[in-house]
């Protein structure tokens, strides 16, 4: 009842059995993983890991479910979500602190607090169902935690053993051993993160330090960039402060309950959210680098890696770089369950490190890799998970520009990277006009990233995108003015400063930005269109001016002959 591929056991819901033409089982996961790296490899043929036959894609997708295998799985759970339970005596047979008679009246025996404190053991925890009191002592084996009933629930939510199989019965279960485990990782993974929010902290600092010395429009309001940066550096700062004392306490302490799983996710969706938004920033600060705002620096910086941008970087260290954020990407992912894409550009992206392979095929095969992300793309998605998949795009086009320029444009056309830039950022403006008003910043960002990348390829960008970027732009500056003039910026990213000022600077930072992209890759496909006509009807002058020495020399050698017959 194993897939033969993971080892792992089939399941209703996750793991669903699927039956090979050869008549083996495979799980539904581990065959769209393994069709999405034929895919990448460029291979067409999937080969049975049990008997090693081999299958076409085409029809490996469309094998159908094993139901005899779902029927036992069911009858299985049934069987085996039974909970056995054994009976405890609601009172205690000796209690400490009890109301006396005494001739028909009551004595209460009073106690001092500060005399007499009490004991770990007498403290007392409540059952979220029944209300019943549980000691600190039975509740390792006394109580569970229902991890589909209180999923999304911040704070811990415990059931005894009675109501398990009274109002949870056939629910997963957890003990409070697992969920100490949880607490564990989530501290190393706060450690983790701290130090990679930091790396991009510091190279957001560099930047912006290159950018302040050699600016040359002093009109241009980068001040509210780094203040922005500071306020999300701020935030994560003391939430992470405050989750790391936490989770100590809960750590050092077995009196105290664990975290829930729902308190985790939480954590990890505020630090996604950092993350995003200091990227965004690092990105807009690459873009103004490299715009006319900024002088011309002699020693090219690259931009595009987080850490050490004094050193000069190759691109081992830039692939290692994304390999970094992609991985950092996975760790914190808590909205799209479907991995194995990720998991297929991480591994791409590994294997770029690798000198001996051929960099065409390995451009091709991130070609390959950046397609099925289209097929996460939806209308039913979050906020959080599309700005996750934008910064994936962004940076895997970034690393197939930085190699396709540096040696190998001979070998690839350029016509081919422009074709998966251009349907993959329509797919995301289509999601993203759903998602974000017209007003919004993060929308403006999502056309400069596009417009950006126009500018890196001129010459093969479409015409109708920069059309469909410029309307963009009025719309986002008729929405901007009306909330300007109104004094309403509600619909603005919670990282933006609220007040009308900073929210004025940073709309006119984003628009002089993609006003300088746009005019300077149509200036680059004018200077197109004139080489072509040249080469077309080319300058005459030349051929006339040889025309003309030919007949003088001609003339003046008749004339030397003439002299010296005369002589």
């Amino acid at each position: 009842m194993n897939c033969l591929n993971c080892l792992e056991p089939f399941g209703t819901r996750t793991n669903i059995p699927k039956i090979l033409p050869c008549g083996h089982n495979v799980c539904d996961l581990c065959l769209h993983t393994l069709s999405c790296r034929q895919q990448i490899l460029l291979l067409d043929n999937i080969s049975c890991p049990s008997c090693n036959v081999k299958f076409d894609t085409t029809t490996i997708l469309n094998v159908p479910t094993n139901q005899s295998i779902i029927k036992v799985i069911d009858e299985s759970l049934v069987t085996e979500s039974n909970v056995t339970v054994i009976h405890i005596p609601d009172k205690k047979t000796a209690e400490s602190f009890k109301k006396k008679t005494y001739d028909n009246k009551h004595i209460k025996r009073i106690s001092s607090k500060n005399q007499f404190k009490k004991p770990i053991y007498e403290k007392k925890y409540i059952c979220n169902d029944c209300s019943r009191k549980l000691s600190v002592k039975d509740i390792e084996k006394k109580c569970r935690y229902c991890s589909i009933c209180y999923e999304y629930s911040s704070k811990l939510r415990i059931s005894c053993l009675e109501c398990c199989v009274n109002s949870h019965n056939g629910h997963p279960l957890l003990s409070l051993s697992k969920l100490r485990e949880g607490d564990k990782r989530l501290w190393e993974d706060i450690k983790d993160f701290s130090n990679r929010i930091s790396d991009a902290s510091m190279t957001f600092d560099i930047l912006y330090e290159k950018i302040e010395n050699n600016l040359v429009d002093k009109s241009l309001k980068i001040e509210k960039l780094k203040e922005i940066k500071n306020n999300i550096m701020n935030e994560i700062n003391r939430k992470n402060f405050k989750a790391i004392s936490s989770v100590e306490k809960s750590i050092k302490y077995t009196t105290k309950l664990p975290h829930s799983p729902g308190f985790i996710s939480n954590i990890k969706k505020i630090h996604l959210t950092g993350y995003l938004e200091i990227y965004k920033l690092i990105g807009t600060c690459q873009k103004i680098l490299e715009s006319s705002f900024v002088k011309n620096i002699d020693e090219k910086l690259n931009i595009n890696n987080f850490s050490d941008l004094n050193n000069t970087k190759s691109s081992n260290d830039f692939s290692l770089y994304s390999y970094n954020f992609i991985e950092t990407l996975l760790k914190l992912n808590t909205e799209i369950q479907f991995t194995f894409i990720f998991d297929a550009i991480r591994t791409v992206i590994q294997r770029i490190e690798n000198i001996y392979d051929n960099p065409c095929n390995q451009i091709r095969s991130l070609l390959a890799c950046v397609t099925p992300l289209n097929q996460l793309i939806n209308k039913n998605m979050s906020e959080t998970s599309f700005l996750m998949l934008q910064c994936i795009y962004s940076e895997c086009f970034k690393r197939l520009i930085n190699m396709w320029k540096k040696e190998y444009s001979n070998n690839i056309k350029e016509t081919d990277i422009w074709n998966c830039i251009q349907t993959s950022f329509i797919e995301l403006l289509k999601v993203g006009c759903e998602i974000w008003t017209s007003e919004d910043i993060n929308r403006m960002i999502l056309v400069q990233d596009l417009s950006y990348l126009c500018k890196l390829f001129p010459e093969t960008s479409d015409s109708s995108v920069i059309t469909h970027c410029l309307i963009e732009q009025t719309r986002f500056i008729s929405a901007t003015s009306n909330i300007m003039s109104k004094g309403e910026n509600e619909n603005v990213s919670f990282t933006l400063e609220k007040s009308k000022d900073n929210y004025k600077e940073l709309v006119n930072l984003h628009i002089n930005l993609i006003d300088d992209q746009l005019s300077e890759c149509r200036n680059k496909k004018k200077l197109k269109e004139l080489r072509f006509s040249a080469k077309i009807s080319p300058i005459t002058f030349p051929a006339k001016k040889n025309f003309f020495k030919d007949k003088f020399e001609k003339l003046f050698k008749r004339n030397t002959k003439f002299v010296s017959i005369k002589g």
